[in-house]
C-alpha cells in the first residue's frame, strides 16, 4: 500500500488501534471472487502492512485441503505476521483495490 492507500484504507468503515505494535485495523479482503471478509492487518512504525498468517489462512480455509489448511494452522510460524511485500515476493497475487478500499488475493 501507498502511503495515500494507507490513510484512505484508515479513513474507511473500520476502526483502528494504535498497540506497542503499531496501528491494527481490519480491511475486507476478497479471495479469489469469493465473498468479502474481514482481515485483521497491522501496519508498524516503517509503514509495512503485515497480515497474521492465521488470520489468512482461516478465510482461505475453503479452498485448502483439510491435511494442509490443519499443519499450516498449527505451525508456530501461523501465529506470526508477514507483510504484504512478502507474500508478494513468494508469489502470492496480493494487491490493495483503492477504488473499494480493500485487499484483493488472486483473481476477483
Amino acid at each position: 500500500l501507498r502511503r495515500a492507500d494507507l490513510h484512505k484504507a484508515l479513513a474507511g468503515k473500520g476502526k483502528y488501534r494504535l498497540t506497542g505494535r503499531g496501528i491494527e485495523f481490519a480491511l475486507p479482503v476478497v479471495i479469489a471472487g469469493m465473498e468479502p471478509a474481514w482481515l485483521p492487518l497491522l501496519i508498524d512504525p516503517e509503514q509495512n502492512v503485515s497480515v497474521r498468517l492465521v488470520d489468512l489462512l482461516a478465510l482461505m480455509e475453503p479452498m485448502l485441503p483439510q491435511s494442509t489448511f490443519s499443519q499450516l494452522s498449527l505451525s508456530h510460524s501461523a501465529q506470526e505476521y508477514v507483510t504484504l511485500r512478502g507474500l508478494r515476493s513468494q508469489g502470492v497475487d496480493f494487491r490493495y483495490d483503492a477504488a473499494r478500499n480493500r485487499l484483493v488475493l488472486g483473481e476477483s
